[in-house]
C-alpha cells in the first residue's frame, strides 16, 4: 500500500520516509543524512531536531484527521509519520515510528512535558542522574490504543524511556498499537486513547502536583545516597558493604522481588567487621563492610554463602526503595568472574596462568574457539585488567576446579612439570599487591584458600561471622602438605604489566543486517562472508574512520528485508551469535540491546585502538550525550526509548566474546 500525504495532517516529506529514494532503493532503508562532525548531542537527534518541533500543529487537528480517517485501511494511519501536535498546555505529542499494519510492532511516540508550564518538578530533583519511570505498565484495550513503556526491573539504571532533556523538558518515550479492526483504522477509538488515556497516563505521572512529592524526594536522596556510599568506600580500604536490615533473598530463583516471609533472616554484621558510614541528607548506615584483599566467604550448604555473593555482585548498581538491598554497595570497577567452556578466546596473553601447553600452542598470545573452563577464566581475568578492574567475585560452584586448586593428591600424582595451569591460589597475592585486584571468593570445599586469606566470613544460618583467626591457626595445626607457593604475577616476556591488545569488528558484521538483540544475553549476528561492504548491489570498502569514533562514519544502506550472506551453515552456527550469558552482572535486555547498537557502530571502524581505550571512549561518549547517541550513531530512524546504560566492563566483556573481534598484541615498552 502506497503512504498517504496529505498537506493539511502531516508534516511527511517524500524522500526521508519514502519507499524510494535517491539510491533508486525500493527497500526501507536506514536514514542516509549523516552529520559531518561528532559533536552528536540529544538535541541534534535527525529523527525531529528539537528546534524543529516549533513547527507543531494543534491537538485538535489530530482529532480532525483520526475522524477523517476512521474505517479506512490501516496503512493511512503513516500520514502522522514525522507529525508533532500541541496539546496547548505545555505537553506536545510526536510521531516518531507508525506501524504498518496492525500485526506489525507498535508505533513509537514521544510526549514532551514542558517542565516550566507543566510539569513543575524543582531543579534540585534532577540535578543528577536518577530517573523516574513510568511503572504503571501504561493503559490497556482488546483492539490496540495500548500504550506501553520500558519499564525497568529492580536497579536504578540510566535509560531513555522517560528522563529530562536539554531544554529542560520531561521526555517520556512511549509504544502504542493504534486502534484498528480487521485491517481498519478505528478512528474515534484512536482520538479516545490520544485525548484522554494518553493525558491522564501524564498527568498521573510527570505533573509533579499530582505526585507524592514527599515519596519523590525520598526516591532521589536514597539513590543519591548510594552513589555516596560506593564513593566512600575506597577511602575506607572496602571493596563492598552491607547495611544491617538489608534482605538479601529473592522471592525466588526467577524473581529478583525481596522474599518476605516468617522465616527471612535479615541481614546483621558482625562487630569485627562493623562500618558506620555518615552519608547525605542526614542519613547514617551502620553495616558490614569487606576490605579489600582476599576474603573467604565460606559456611555449610544453604546457609547464605552464594546469597551474599550474588547482593554483592550487583551491588554495583542502585535499588529503588523497598527492594532491601538499597545498601548493599560494591565499588564499580568490581567484576564477576566464572568458567565459560566454549568461550571464544582472542590474542589474549593467559601465560602467567597456563603455560607450556604444547609445542603448537602460544599461550603468550592465545587464541581459541572452544576454550576450556580453566582457560577461559584465566583470559576473563586477563581481560578484565586491560580495562581496570580492581575486584574479581568469585563463587567455587561455577569456577573451574583445576584453575583454582591443585591438592597434594594431585600434585603427588600430577607431578608440576607436567601441569601447565599454575591455579589462581599461587598468583591471587601478587595480583593484589602489583594491581591491586582484590579477590572475594566463596569457598565449600576448597580449603587451602583459608592459607592465603586476609578475611574470612563464615555463614551461619544466614548471619555472617568473622572466623579469620580461627582460620589461621587451623592453617598452622592442620598443614596439607600442598605445594601452593606463592608466585609473582610475570607475563611471557618477564614484564609484570598489564598486556594491552588493539581490536576492531571487522565491517561484515553490519554488511547485511546490523546486530539485533534476540533474548535477555543474545545478540544475533546477520553478516556477509565478504568483508566487503554491500551498498546497492556494488561493493566498497568500509568507511574510514581517521579515529575511531571521532568522525562520524560515512552513511550505510541496510535493508531489513533479506539475509544470504552466509555462504556455509557451519560458519553461520559458529558465529552467528553473541552469547552473553556468562555476564552476570549483565541485568537488563535493554543493556543488551544497547550493546548491539555499539557493535553497529564499531562495525563501521576500522581503525584499531586498545580495549580499554573503545570502551572509555563509547563511556564517554554516553555520559557525554546520552543514550540518544548511540540511536543516532548507528542510523536509527527514531529514538529507541527501550536502552540503559552497560558498563564499560560488561562492554569489553561482550566484545571479547565476539568470535568475529580481531585483535593483536601491543609490545610493551
Amino acid at each position: 500500500m502506497k503512504r498517504i500525504n496529505k498537506d493539511s495532517s502531516s508534516n511527511y516529506k517524500a524522500g526521508k520516509y519514502s519507499r524510494g529514494n535517491e539510491y533508486g532503493s525500493t527497500k526501507k532503508q536506514f536514514r542516509v543524512n549523516r552529520f559531518k562532525n561528532d559533536s552528536i548531542s540529544n538535541s541534534d537527534n535527525e529523527f525531529i531536531k528539537q528546534d524543529n518541533i516549533k513547527f507543531s500543529k494543534p491537538i485538535s487537528e489530530l482529532f480532525k484527521t483520526l475522524n477523517s480517517l476512521d474505517n479506512k485501511q490501516y496503512g493511512a494511519y503513516k500520514c502522522f509519520t514525522g507529525c508533532c501536535y500541541d496539546y496547548g498546555n505545555g505537553m506536545k505529542l510526536i510521531f516518531d515510528h507508525v506501524q504498518s499494519d496492525p500485526f506489525a510492532p507498535p508505533s513509537k511516540v514521544r510526549v514532551l512535558v514542558d517542565n516550566v508550564l507543566k510539569g513543575k518538578f524543582p531543579s534540585d530533583l534532577f540535578n543528577n542522574k536518577s530517573r523516574q519511570a513510568l511503572t504503571n505498565g501504561g493503559y490497556n484495550s482488546p483492539r490496540g490504543g495500548t500504550f506501553s513503556i520500558y519499564v525497568p526491573g529492580q536497579q536504578i539504571i540510566e535509560s531513555d524511556s522517560v528522563f529530562i532533556n536539554k531544554k529542560q523538558q520531561i521526555e517520556v518515550r512511549l509504544s502504542i498499537s493504534l486502534p484498528g479492526q480487521g485491517r481498519r483504522i478505528m478512528g474515534k477509538t484512536a482520538i479516545n486513547s490520544f485525548s484522554k488515556v494518553l493525558p491522564r497516563i501524564i498527568d498521573k505521572s510527570t505533573i509533579y502536583t499530582n505526585l507524592n512529592d514527599d515519596r519523590i524526594t525520598e526516591f532521589v536522596n536514597c539513590n543519591e545516597n548510594q552513589d555516596y556510599l560506593r564513593s566512600l568506600l575506597p577511602s575506607k580500604g572496602l571493596v563492598g558493604f552491607i547495611k544491617n536490615d538489608s534482605i538479601l533473598p529473592r522471592a525466588s530463583g526467577s524473581s529478583s522481588l525481596p522474599m518476605y516471609s516468617e522465616n527471612l533472616v535479615k541481614f546483621k554484621t558482625s562487630k569485627e567487621l562493623e562500618v558506620t558510614f555518615e552519608l547525605l541528607h542526614g542519613t547514617t548506615v551502620v553495616g558490614m563492610g569487606i576490605p579489600s584483599g582476599i576474603t573467604v566467604i565460606t559456611g555449610g550448604g544453604y546457609h547464605g554463602k552464594s546469597t551474599l555473593m550474588q547482593g554483592l555482585k550487583l551491588g554495583i548498581y542502585n535499588f529503588i526503595q523497598g527492594d532491601g538491598r538499597e545498601f548493599v554497595s560494591t565499588v564499580d570497577t568490581a567484576v564477576s568472574i566464572k568458567a565459560e567452556d566454549g568461550r571464544s578466546i582472542k590474542n589474549c596473553d593467559i601465560s602467567a596462568f597456563l603455560d607450556n601447553i604444547s609445542k603448537n600452542i602460544e599461550t603468550s598470545n592465545f587464541s581459541t574457539e572452544d576454550a576450556s573452563g580453566s582457560s577461559s577464566m584465566a583470559a576473563s581475568i586477563q581481560e578484565m585488567l586491560e580495562v581496570g578492574a580492581t575486584a574479581l567475585l568469585m563463587d567455587e560452584d561455577t569456577c573451574a576446579t583445576n584453575f583454582l586448586i591443585r591438592d597434594h593428591r594431585m600434585q603427588l600424582l600430577v607431578q608440576k612439570s607436567k601441569e601447565p595451569i599454575t591455579p589462581l591460589i599461587s598468583l591471587a597475592r601478587s595480583l593484589y599487591s602489583k594491581f591491586g585486584l582484590s579477590l572475594i571468593i566463596v569457598i565449600g570445599g576448597c580449603g587451602d584458600y583459608l592459607e592465603i586469606a586476609d578475611t574470612v566470613i563464615c555463614m551461619e544460618y544466614f548471619v555472617p561471622k568473622v572466623v579469620t583467626e580461627k582460620a589461621q591457626e587451623i592453617c598452622i595445626n592442620n598443614p596439607t602438605n600442598a605445594l601452593n607457593e606463592e608466585r609473582e604475577y610475570r607475563t611471557s616476556d618477564g614484564n609484570n604489566k598489564i598486556k594491552q591488545r588493539l581490536v576492531s569488528i571487522p565491517s561484515k558484521i553490519v554488511s547485511k543486517k546490523p546486530p539485533r538483540i534476540k533474548s535477555k544475553k543474545v545478540i544475533s549476528l546477520f553478516f556477509d562472508s565478504n568483508p566487503k561492504i554491500i551498498k546497492n548491489n556494488e561493493t566498497s570498502n568500509p568507511p574510514d574512520n581517521s579515529q575511531l569514533g571521532l568522525t562520524s562514519p560515512k552513511p550505510l544502506d541496510f535493508t531489513l528485508d533479506e539475509f544470504d550472506g552466509i555462504t556455509s551453515k557451519d560458519e553461520y552456527d559458529a558465529t552467528s551469535e553473541l552469547d552473553l550469558s556468562g555476564l552476570d552482572q549483565l541485568v537488563s535486555s535493554s543493556q543488551t540491546r544497547a550493546i548491539a547498537y555499539i557493535l553497529r557502530f564499531l562495525g563501521n571502524s576500522v581503525e584499531k585502538d586498545t580495549m580499554n581505550n573503545v570502551c572509555k571512549l563509547i563511556d564517554s561518549k554516553i555520559n557525554e550525550n546520552g543514550l540518544d547517541w548511540l540511536s543516532d550513531i548507528v542510523w536509527s530512524k527514531f529514538p529507541d526509548g527501550s536502552l540503559s546504560k552497560p558498563r564499560r566492563f560488561e562492554i569489553a566483556m561482550a566484545l571479547n566474546r565476539l568470535r568475529l573481534i580481531e585483535a593483536k598484541l601491543i609490545e610493551m615498552e
